[in-house]
């Protein structure tokens, strides 16, 4: 072999080297290529994110959450904590129904001041005979009632109602639940009330110690929370709906039933601009 073979041997050799190595940097700048993109739309998608969720510190989220509840806050305490609220007087005659129930009562014999307290909120009902004087003297049966509350009762003696069963099984329905699944009826409202019912019926049949929790377990249980401001308004809807038709604005159905139903609308308009 002459020295001229081995050079052209070795010149194609580093051709071949040559162009390997040339195969390689395109593809590694094609993979470059790939993962900057991919980091260009990772980096976009966070932006996107972060535009929707600008809080990303738990104090700068929790004073956003505040700004946000704000409105609703000031909306339940007008309407349900101010002695001036349409709710006031029905959410102090909800409260004050604690004193009927002996799972309430129940240890509650140190506690007799706060139990007086409840009994006053009798008189947000209305009802002429819950004076001061009924009230006081229904006082002075509390602590009898929490004795009572005090002493060994058989709740599961008592037999679960149709409406209980019928909601529970649309509870298991609806959330997909076991069959078997076992349902505490204190955490029901309506198995809870009938329940309590039963255990003051027992009472104030068999003994005349109640004669006051009797009168106002009778006016208690035929009072009845009244939704007529709520059916009102739906009614005054369907009415202008049937007049209007079904395509106006939802803008302007606002504004018609907030006239109908609050009349004068300058502080709605001043709290707007």
């Amino acid at each position: 072999m002459t020295s001229r073979t081995v050079d052209e041997n070795a010149v194609e050799a580093v051709i071949l080297q040559i162009s390997e190595t040339k195969a390689l940097v395109k593809e590694a700048k094609k993979r470059r290529e790939d993962i900057n993109e991919s980091a260009e739309k990772y980096k976009k998608s966070f932006d996107d994110w972060s535009a929707k969720f600008p809080h990303r510190t738990r104090e700068s989220l929790i004073d956003h959450g505040k700004s946000i509840a704000a409105p609703l806050n000031k909306y339940y305490t007008d309407l349900f904590l101010k002695e001036d609220g349409d709710c006031y007087n029905t959410r102090q005659a909800v409260l004050a129904c604690k004193i009927f129930d002996p799972l309430f009562l129940k240890g509650k014999q140190n506690d007799l001041p706060r139990l007086y307290a409840l009994a006053d909120q009798l008189k947000h009902f209305g009802y002429s005979d819950f004076t001061q004087d009924f009230i006081d003297c229904l006082k002075k049966e509390i602590p009898q009632a929490i004795t009572d509350a005090n002493e060994h009762f058989d709740w599961n003696a008592i037999k679960e109602t149709k409406q209980f069963k019928t909601r529970m099984q649309k509870r298991i329905k609806r959330y997909k639940l076991d069959d078997n699944e076992q349902f505490d009826w204190k955490e029901d409202p309506g198995e809870r009330a009938c329940n309590i019912w039963e255990w003051w019926r027992v009472r104030l049949l068999d003994s005349n110690k109640f004669p006051s929790f009797k009168k106002a377990l009778r006016f208690v249980v035929l009072a009845q929370l009244s939704s007529c401001a709520v059916e009102r308004v739906f009614s005054r809807l369907k009415k202008m709906r049937d007049i209007c038709g079904d395509n106006s604005l939802e803008d302007m159905t606002e504004v018609r039933i907030f006239m109908m139903c609050n009349g004068d609308l300058d502080e709605l308009l001043y709290s707007l601009v």
